[in-house]
């Protein structure tokens, strides 16, 4: 430390550790369709959370974001810009929505893709049966880590009647 000026000075140092260590303590995933639905090992990335790190991994594996091959533009009286719409009427927001994550500081997050741009988009639609990546997901996420874990403490109580 550079001290500046004579005079007595205090240096506190903890000896103790901080009792709470920070940790992520959310994970964000993002559903949607990709532009590619096949990694490169060949393999079908549908339904496989994939973690990512930036918006270069995305682009990388799954492709770029949908631009429609035409939009319909209509206009108010005024001229002005009332809609704009895809000719095939479909809107895919997730490389969007990952675009502006990772704009604004996002991290690791989870991609699971449903589909290529060319898939029907089905509100309601069950899934098939998850994956096994998917379920080593959830069981992975579901319950901390036992390094997280507080250990329950117990003492033994004897209770006795007053009279």
């Amino acid at each position: 430390m550079d001290y500046k000026t004579p005079g007595v000075f205090v240096e506190e140092l903890s000896l103790i550790p901080p009792s709470v260590a920070a940790v992520a303590t959310a994970i964000p995933a993002f559903i949607g369709h990709t532009a590619r639905t096949t990694g490169p090992d060949g393999k079908s990335l549908i339904n496989r959370p994939i973690r990512l790190t930036s918006l270069l991994e995305f682009t990388s594996l799954y492709g770029g974001g949908y631009t429609p091959a035409t939009i319909t533009v209509k206009l108010d009286a005024q001229n002005n810009i009332a809609e704009v719409t895809p000719v095939n009427g479909r809107k895919f927001f997730l490389f969007d929505a990952l675009q502006h994550f990772f704009d604004n500081g996002g991290g690791p997050c989870y991609i699971v893709s449903v589909g290529n741009y060319t898939t029907d988009v089905v509100l309601g639609m069950p899934l098939p049966a998850c994956s096994a990546d998917w379920q080593r997901f959830r069981k992975k996420t579901s319950r901390p880590s036992s390094a997280h874990q507080i250990p329950a403490r117990s003492k033994k109580a004897t209770v006795r009647p007053t009279s």
